[in-house]
Parts: structure tokens; C-alpha cells; sequence
């Protein structure tokens, strides 16, 4: 990397938390724009379906949100990168280039949470300042329209870089300006989403087939490592990693051992591809702690935008600018194939195993008895496995709710279940009740808050106490960081802590 691109990372580092000397002597750290990438929605029919379970349950206080962070000189180091026309990763300036991550972790609590549900879509004046500081800028942050809140500024172009510190973000700032560039009216223009190109699932089913080498499937390990989690199925000689989330839940500082743990399972992990349920920051950016190789495989994901529902819901099909870089990264690299958006629910691809296995790569449907859910969610991908019967044994759900899937898919002869996040937010009613006497479990990576209880109570009424397994970094015993899937030519043959 050259001089000039490697002062810009350092400086684009160090800018978020360093202290500038305003007119009137005041310390103020350097402005910035936020946008909340968490689909933040109000519920109130959580409690209502299982309403005698649930009583004494308790809604969630805190979670950690994030937003996605632009500075004036980020805008410009990506004007010079990956937003311009001539950027060739073959020149001499570009080859060492790597997409970055930039974004706040906020932590909030009830009342944090119901004031970023007051916000639209859009990008926000915020500044960001060291804790022992605030002292200093308690005068400059006390009007009463501004939103305060603990948070953690994360940056990488690997390794990773942390500062816990406080966010303040001015809600009537949207008109915010960058190098005469108004974010709220150029954004879309300069992060164009409409120049990825989607690939058609013929070519699509002909890359995954010739990866793959037809290998029986040997096991799938379901990793505890974010809320997108990473499932890697692995057959003799191949390996496909679903999903590389983010262990969020274990910020750095907070959770060290945790943090530490998942990491070096992601560094392990050799994918010969990547496939990605959506473009949310929980399910792509454990790319930032993988093995370097891993941006040299083939990568399959949703379609960036669909145009039909752009114009109605913003928020529904856009991506943050984490997700815009590494896109227009691995499109040069010529890596990355994108599944249209056109008929669903739908088979994507389907692998044809030794043994008589069938790896389906499916695209959810509307799911239109979700609509709490996000588009973005219930058209993402999700994998099913069936063995030499033909049924269904093995879902591995992603962020698709149940009413997303295809017919069939969550029937009685459902196995094993990798539960998808939303939980309790999504209809539960289409789960059927297995009537396997073999291996049978339901998996849950998350957090044991409201929503998963609920989805719990469900879950084991199904699959039964014995067969439900939780993997979450709040579990009883706070050490499975994954389990593991044996499979054999009929279906699952044995589930296990790794």
C-alpha cells in the first residue's frame, strides 16, 4: 500500500477519537454521520401467542445496536477506491487494498432503544468522544434533543481496532454534508447499489456443483459466533461456510475469552466457498478475523436491491457501506455471485451428494404472516438437506422465518433445525411436529432474551426438552461454542458439543 492510502487508513482510525480545539478554546472531537442499521421495530403482539407461557417473562433492557459511520474522510478514501469507475485492484496502488469495517456498536437500553425507533432511514450528524472526556463536553452535549449513549467505535482492515467512548447523535442534523456531498440526497448515487450485477441460477448451481465435486456430506458444524452465526458443512474434500457472523454480543473488553474463542474459530475455517443468508452486518463481518484466503473463494449472496420495493422501504433493501465495500471488492475480484431477487421462494441450487444426499440452496418467499420481519430476511438464503429418502432432514434457517420457506420444508420428518434469530417474532404455527425416533435437536445461537424463550417453549413442545439445544454465549455452562452435525447417507446420525 502507498504512502497516501496508508496515511488515509491510519488517519481515518484515529480521527473518531481525536479531540480538535473549537474557536471558543472548547475540546470537540470531529464530526460525524451515523445511520442505525438495525431493523428496529415496535411489537406489541410479542406476548400474545403464547401468553400463559410467557407470563413473568421479562422484555429485553439492553441490546447493542449498530450504526454505520461515514467521515469526511472516509467518503473520500472510498471516492478514491471502491466508489470510482477506474478502481483496478491489478495497479500497483490498489493491490494491497482491502475493504474496511466502520461502525459504532451502540449499547442501549430501553430508553436508548425507543429513541432510535423514532428515527427514519437516514444518515445523522453524531459525534463520538473518549469516556474520560466527558467532563469536558458536558456543556456542548446537555441540550435535551440530543441522543447520548455509551458505544464502541470498531474499525478494521485487519486486524481489528476498538474505542469504547460515548455517541452523541443530533436527530434533527439529517442534512448532513461531506465534501459538498448532501449524504441523505448523494449516498444512493455515489453508493450505487444498481451496478452489482445478478447471475443467473444456472451459473450459479454450475460454480457450487463444481466446488463441491458431488462429496457426500460428512458434518456440519453450527458455530456460536454472532447473531447470523456461521454454519460450515464439510464433505471429504469440500467446505462451504453459510454465514460469517460477528460475535456482537462479546465486544471487545467486555468478553475477551468469548471474543477470543470465536475469533480463532473463524481464522480454522478453510471455506472453498462463502455463501451469505443477507447483507446484514451480523452475517458477513467475522470476514474481518478470517484467514486471508477467504476473500479469494467464491462468495453467494441475495441481490444488493430490488427495485420494486426500493422506493416503498429504503431501509428494506439497502445495505450499510461495510457491506457496499466488500461487495464492490469481491465483484472485481470477479468472486461474487448474486441471486436475483425474481421468483421465490425458490431452489437456487440443488447438490446431488454420493449416497443419495441433496444440499438444497433455497431463496425464501414473501412470508406476507411476517410482516414484522424484514424483506431483506425473508427473501435471504437458507439451506435444506435431505438424505437418500428424499424428505427434508436438515434446515439450516438463517435469518428466513418458517412462512418464508417452501412448502414442505419444516414438515414432520424434520430432524435437525438450525432455529432462525427472529424467533418469536415470526409465525410458529407452520412447525410440525417430528415423528423421527433418530438424531433430533433445534439449535439456538442467540441470546436467551423474551423472544427466544418464547420461540423456546415452542421448540421443545416439538423436538422435546432432551432434543433442544442451546448454544448461546449466555448458556448454563458459557462454553459451547459449537455443535456438531454427523451425518451419514439416510440423514443426521449424531449430534455433539465440538
Amino acid at each position: 500500500m502507498d504512502m497516501f492510502h496508508q496515511y488515509t487508513i491510519e488517519a481515518i482510525r484515529r480521527e473518531i477519537h481525536t479531540e480538535r480545539i473549537c474557536e471558543n478554546g472548547s475540546l470537540l472531537p470531529p464530526r460525524v454521520a451515523v445511520r442505525i442499521e438495525d431493523y428496529l421495530v415496535n411489537d406489541p403482539s410479542l406476548m400474545v401467542a403464547y401468553a400463559e407461557e410467557a407470563e413473568g417473562l421479562d422484555a429485553r433492557e439492553h441490546r447493542i445496536i449498530e450504526a454505520s459511520v461515514l467521515t469526511e474522510r472516509i467518503l473520500s478514501y472510498d471516492k478514491e477506491t471502491v466508489l470510482a469507475e477506474t478502481f483496478d485492484l491489478a495497479q500497483e496502488e490498489h493491490s494491497a487494498y482491502r475493504p474496511f469495517y466502520a461502525s459504532f456498536m451502540i449499547k442501549a437500553d430501553r430508553e436508548i432503544q425507543e429513541k432510535l425507533r423514532g428515527l427514519d432511514y437516514a444518515w445523522y450528524g453524531a459525534y463520538f468522544y473518549p469516556k474520560e472526556k466527558e467532563e469536558a463536553y458536558r456543556d456542548i452535549f446537555s441540550k435535551e434533543k440530543v441522543i447520548v449513549s455509551d458505544a464502541v467505535f470498531l474499525f478494521s482492515v485487519t486486524p481489528g481496532f476498538s474505542v469504547e467512548g460515548r455517541l452523541v447523535i443530533l436527530p434533527e442534523a439529517k442534512d448532513v454534508v461531506f465534501g459538498g456531498a448532501h449524504l441523505n440526497r448523494d449516498y444512493s448515487v455515489r453508493y450505487d447499489m444498481s451496478r452489482f450485477a445478478e447471475t443467473e441460477d444456472t451459473r450459479i448451481s454450475e460454480t457450487l456443483q463444481g466446488l463441491w465435486k458431488k462429496d457426500a456430506l460428512k458434518t456440519v458444524e453450527v458455530y456460536n459466533i454472532g447473531q447470523g452465526n456461521a454454519d460450515y458443512l464439510r464433505s471429504t474434500k469440500s467446505r462451504m461456510l453459510f454465514d460469517l457472523g460477528y460475535p456482537y454480543r462479546s465486544i471487545p473488553g467486555e468478553n475477551p475469552i468469548t471474543y477470543r474463542r470465536a475469533i480463532l474459530a473463524i481464522r480454522q475455517a478453510k471455506p472453498s466457498a462463502v455463501i451469505l443468508s443477507d447483507w446484514d452486518w451480523d452475517h458477513f463481518t467475522g470476514w474481518v478475523y478470517a484467514n486471508a484466503d477467504i476473500l479469494n473463494v467464491t462468495w453467494i449472496a441475495p441481490a444488493l436491491s430490488w427495485k420494486e420495493y426500493q422506493k416503498k422501504n429504503r431501509s428494506a433493501t439497502s445495505i450499510s457501506t461495510n457491506a457496499y465495500r466488500l461487495a464492490a471488492y469481491l465483484q472485481k475480484k470477479q468472486l461474487l455471485l448474486l441471486a436475483a431477487w425474481q421468483t421465490y421462494p425458490r431452489t437456487v441450487t440443488e447438490l446431488h451428494c454420493q449416497g443419495g444426499q441433496t444440499i438444497r440452496l433455497e431463496m425464501g418467499g414473501s412470508g406476507s404472516g411476517d410482516p414484522e420481519i424484514a424483506l431483506r430476511s425473508r427473501h435471504g438464503l437458507y439451506f435444506t438437506i435431505a438424505g437418500e429418502s428424499s424428505s427434508v432432514n436438515t434446515v439450516l434457517a438463517a435469518d428466513v422465518p418458517y412462512s418464508s420457506m417452501r412448502e414442505g420444508t419444516v414438515s414432520k420428518e424434520l430432524q435437525i433445525l438450525h432455529v432462525p434469530h427472529h424467533c418469536a417474532k415470526m409465525q410458529l404455527d407452520v412447525l410440525e411436529m417430528p415423528v423421527s425416533s433418530g438424531v433430533r435437536a433445534a439449535i439456538i445461537s442467540a441470546d436467551r432474551g423474551t423472544e427466544y424463550d418464547l420461540h423456546r417453549i415452542r421448540l421443545e413442545k416439538n423436538f422435546g426438552a432432551d432434543h433442544t439445544v442451546f448454544t448461546s454465549d449466555r448458556n448454563e455452562d458459557n462454553e459451547t461454542l459449537a455443535v456438531e452435525l454427523q451425518f451419514n447417507a439416510k440423514g443426521p446420525a449424531r449430534i455433539g458439543k465440538r
